[in-house]
């Protein structure tokens, strides 16, 4: 197998779905995907990411053998302020570059429908998009989530979609921290107070030391994982409660288990 695409930004590529095998040019081509590490050394906030494709070294040595144009790959949208990574990995493998900023499905179409592969950050695509990608082989989120996109009907196009599980991570958990400190210093009440030229001498309520407390989240995850180690640095007891994560698991990362009604 041949690595064809390399984006480098992210640290990490998870294929969320549909193991894929489709047809290029009445020959059936295998599209091969896997979950990598940069090739390089990426800011450990996450960036773009490393999208590995891999396609059977017979069927595609070149971007141009199939069609006689180069691929083309469109960036329907993205709020990043520069797409350099982007264009020396297209430039160096001979693929077109577009970048837009598409708001709707009739703009992505406008734009994409002879493209090989999308990298969409909030763009819809839903199912009459889908179908109208005459030569799109796959669907990169610039995210986690990928509720803009109609898996079901990706599937049924022969569309690989991709994520990127570590979009965010860090900037969550830090938002997260900072947030949970606020309110438990109370800072809020404080600044609206002195704001309204008042100088309170206690707080609303209780205010307790990080020691005494359990910091506790719901839902184990990357972000979740995330946001209790930088708990732990204030002394808090940490804990999770998720269903699919044993108090065992949770144990060994110094996290208890914990109950929702707990």
């Amino acid at each position: 197998l041949l690595n064809r695409w390399c984006l480098h930004r992210y640290r990490s590529l998870r294929i969320c779905f549909i193991p894929l095998q489709t047809a290029i040019a009445n020959r059936p081509v295998t599209l091969v995907f896997t979950q990598a590490n940069a090739y390089h050394s990426a800011p450990k906030r996450g960036g773009l990411a490393p999208i590995l494709i891999s396609l059977s070294r017979d069927i595609l040595t070149q971007p141009s053998d199939l069609t006689g144009s180069p691929m083309k790959v469109v960036v329907t949208d993205c709020n990043f302020a520069s797409f350099e990574q982007e264009q020396t990995v297209c430039d160096r493998n001979g693929f077109n570059l577009e970048i837009h900023q598409c708001k709707t499905a009739e703009e992505v179409l406008a734009v994409a429908a002879d493209a090989d592969a999308l990298f969409v950050q909030y763009a819809p695509i839903p199912r009459e998009v889908l179908a109208g990608l005459k030569n799109c082989k796959m669907i990169v989120r610039y995210g986690i989530g990928v509720d803009t996109i109609d898996l079901e009907a990706a599937k049924e196009h022969g569309i690989a979609i991709c994520n990127v599980p570590d979009y965010g991570v860090e900037e969550v958990a830090d938002h997260a921290a900072a947030l949970t400190l606020a309110l438990a210093r109370q800072l809020p009440y404080f600044d609206s107070s002195i704001r309204g030229q008042e100088w309170p001498s206690t707080a609303r309520i209780a205010m307790h030391s990080f020691s005494d407390m359990r910091f506790t989240v719901i839902g184990a995850g990357r972000i979740g994982r995330c946001t209790l180690d930088r708990m732990r640095a204030f002394g808090c007891k940490l804990g999770a409660y998720d269903l699919l994560v044993s108090a065992e698991d949770l144990a060994a990362i110094g996290f208890a288990k914990m109950e929702l009604d707990e």
